[in-house]
């Protein structure tokens, strides 16, 4: 069984993805705060009937009493049939450390890592001496 169904009994349609997202604000960035301005929690547990069938019995405690950090881990579970995921980055907003995530392409990720790397190495014969 491929790593992706270890939570699912099996794939779950895009309309139903897409319908989660929405529950999300729609802007490139959001935080918790933002969040909770856009009632996600609520949002979600509107959807919560038509992702129970997808997931594995025992685990539906993701399903049950939900809360913010709930919401944004279903959210990285369901997203990674479209092969994206979230990216998190912490900043300081009036003194206080907020947590800020970015939906994102799996591929458009790996680019990014690709052009990132810092050990391109151009010449094939590298020799290091230490004294």
């Amino acid at each position: 069984m491929p790593k992706l169904y270890q939570l699912f009994k099996y794939q779950i349609p895009d309309c139903i993805i897409d319908e989660v997202i929405l529950c999300f604000v729609d802007w490139e960035w959001f935080s918790k705060i933002e969040l909770q301005s856009f009632n996600t929690v609520m949002k979600l547990q509107q959807l919560i009937h038509k992702l129970k069938p997808y997931y594995l019995n025992c685990k539906h405690f993701y399903l049950e009493d939900l809360n913010m950090q709930k919401c944004i881990c279903i959210l990285r579970q369901i997203i990674k049939f479209q092969k994206k995921i979230i990216i998190c980055e912490q900043r300081y907003v009036r003194h206080r450390k907020v947590s800020f995530y970015k939906i994102q392409n799996l591929n458009e990720v790996q680019e990014n890592n690709k052009q990132k790397c810092c050990f391109n190495i151009l010449h094939e014969n590298i020799i290091l001496n230490f004294q």
